[in-house]
């Protein structure tokens, strides 16, 4: 019994959500996800959560140029955004894959992601972990730690790879070659 549910899951088509941003970590994700999981029948939704980056004080009163300032602020965002989901479709177009961009706005990545998957069905994320140190993860935050405790679904997280290591050479190598 427990063979043909897992031989069901395995051979069924999966929706696989991915976070994707400018970094490297998200690349290297992006590409193991190519080279080590993609099924010819997965649909892959690209999501980019752009994070408000303005922040002023007020005492009760609207300033014009503060407004417009935040106003700048959201466009850059969405405009570098979605220069980021194309750079990852472009290469999903190439290689024939089924995919959907999603480009979304909140202060909470994690949540974000967590919830897009909830609302899409995800069958799996796939997201890339920056490796932060702890002190860093304490004060910030991770959104991969947030994703992996709230999914409902599995989450494989992609670790930044050791730069020492012969692995990490032949996937920069491998990478120039997609």
């Amino acid at each position: 019994m427990a063979s043909e549910v897992t031989t069901a899951w395995s051979q069924s088509p999966r929706l696989v959500i991915m976070p994707v941003d400018d970094s490297a970590h998200s690349e290297r994700a992006f590409n193991w996800y190519l080279k080590k999981s993609h099924r010819p029948d997965d649909k892959l939704i690209l999501i980019h959560v752009i994070q408000p980056k303005y922040s002023f004080q007020s005492d009760g009163v609207v300033v014009e140029h503060t407004v417009t300032d935040i106003s700048d602020a959201v466009n850059t965002g969405i405009k570098d955004g979605k220069k980021v989901l194309e750079r990852y479709a472009e290469r999903c177009r190439k290689l024939n894959y089924t995919f959907e961009k999603i480009l979304r706005a909140d202060s909470n990545p994690g949540y974000a992601i967590v919830k897009i998957a909830e609302e899409k069905f995800a069958s799996m994320i796939v997201i890339a972990n920056r490796g932060m140190s702890k002190a860093r993860r304490t004060i910030l935050g991770s959104c991969s730690h947030y994703v992996i405790c709230h999914s409902g679904v599995p989450v494989l997280v992609v670790p930044p790879a050791k730069r020492s290591t012969a692995s990490f050479m032949a996937e920069v190598k491998d990478a120039e070659n997609l």
